[in-house]
């Protein structure tokens, strides 16, 4: 695939910076200056008519504003599989905060459905981005094909909104309560764990892709003594092996086993004597070692 920009849809591109790097021996691609920018593939134009699902990671290391945009546009050359003659299709989704942050991967998984004017999706030929963020980084572009059940890559679907009265409850992820601020969702403690927020039906999910070990530092320690559960909700379709633990100052950490793979979401309530002999009156970080693609959300303490 080769980046290029283009002056208009009509074959004449103006040549951008943009260059392949290299992030742990992962490959990606780093735009500067980026203003709208695109990946053409009409040489070898993709059918992705069985397809339900693109995806992307981004990362920028600019500040994010809720006016500042990401923009995705696909088209599609038609049954021509030819730029005009009257059949080509397009449309772009806008991206904003807090799907986008600043220092963090961003993983977009967005439904085909959601490009309402792509109305052809069998001679895909061309990817644009674009918006108000000038240094982007970009890797894992592809489609995918998710449905419920077996085979399923991804959820489709939200988990289960919790229910708990919020004075009852310490949320550290979930879009249902306020969470502890500056709370560090990918500290630097060697993993291999490749962490993203996605958005699934406007909900934000934590993603972990070639899960080892992930650690998430709270903003405050954290006394968790009066309450009674660890709640968690968890999907993956193809971990065999998946640990949680709690974790006070020396570290004193203790884990609790988990079972995957999960049909669908998996939503689990650990009484927190569980973890024993962690401190419950000054709780810092909680890990999650394992295997496999995970995706997390609404992990909190509550009564």
């Amino acid at each position: 695939m080769c980046p290029w920009i283009p002056g208009t849809l009509d074959g004449s591109f103006l040549q951008r910076r943009s260059f392949f790097d290299k992030v742990q021996n992962d490959d990606i691609i780093r735009y500067r200056n980026l203003n709208f920018v695109g990946i053409e593939f009409v040489s070898n134009t993709i059918n992705a008519t069985s397809m339900t699902h693109f995806h992307i990671d981004m990362w920028t290391p600019d500040a994010v504003t809720s006016a500042k945009t990401f923009k995705v546009l696909l088209v599609d050359f038609g049954a021509n599989n030819a730029y005009g003659g009257g059949d080509d299709t397009s449309h772009e989704l806008t991206f904003r905060a807090p799907t986008i942050t600043s220092g963090n991967w961003v993983g977009i998984d967005v439904p085909l459905t959601a490009f309402t004017g792509l109305t052809r999706r069998g001679n895909l030929a061309q990817l644009v981005l674009s918006g108000e963020y000038p240094n982007v980084y970009i890797d894992n572009v592809y489609f995918y094909k998710s449905g419920g059940g077996g085979g399923a890559t991804a959820p489709t679907s939200t988990a289960p909104l919790p229910q708990y009265p919020p004075a009852n409850v310490i949320s550290i992820f979930s879009d249902s309560y306020t969470n502890v601020a500056a709370t560090d969702f990918n500290p630097n403690w060697g993993q291999a764990t490749k962490v993203s927020e996605i958005s699934i039906q406007n909900n934000k999910v934590l993603r972990y892709d070639g899960l080892n070990y992930q650690g998430t530092q709270f903003g405050t320690a954290q006394n968790v003594s009066a309450l009674q559960f660890l709640h968690l909700d968890y999907w993956t379709a193809n971990s065999t092996e998946l640990k949680i633990f709690l974790i006070s100052p020396g570290p004193v950490e203790t884990p609790f086993t988990l079972t995957v793979p999960t049909q669908g979401w998996n939503s689990v309530d650990i009484p927190l004597t569980a973890f024993a002999p962690v401190k419950l009156d000054n709780v810092i970080q909680i890990k999650i070692e394992g295997n496999g693609t995970i995706f997390l959300d609404n992990i909190l303490f509550r009564k």
